[in-house]
């Protein structure tokens, strides 16, 4: 369960850096401003607990992580869904274009 917290915290700060509408520098993100997001207590476990992917120019790409499954059909509740549009990649945090 701590290997799962600790791979969506870094998700999360990875994907925080890699967010915003301008072309400058990231900026520092502070430990108050972070929202950590955890397995919920009591819950049933996750189907997988590290995923990955990798990011391509002008392709689409997702990521999901859900709970076990506790109904009949299989289908397991959310625990984490990270959508990467294609263009996501447009530019470096310098402001270069991705080749």
């Amino acid at each position: 369960m701590h290997t799962g917290r600790l791979i969506a915290t870094l998700m999360l700060i990875l994907l925080g850096g890699a967010c915003g509408d301008d072309a400058g520098p990231p900026t520092m993100v502070l430990p108050g401003q972070l929202n950590i997001l955890r397995q919920r207590v009591g819950g049933p476990p996750l189907e997988q607990y590290t995923g990955s992917f990798w990011a391509v120019k002008g392709t689409s790409r997702t990521l999901e992580i859900d709970y076990v499954s506790l109904e009949p059909d299989g289908t397991g509740e959310d625990f984490l869904r990270v959508d990467v549009p294609s263009d996501a990649l447009l530019l470096r945090s310098d402001g270069q274009p991705f080749e």
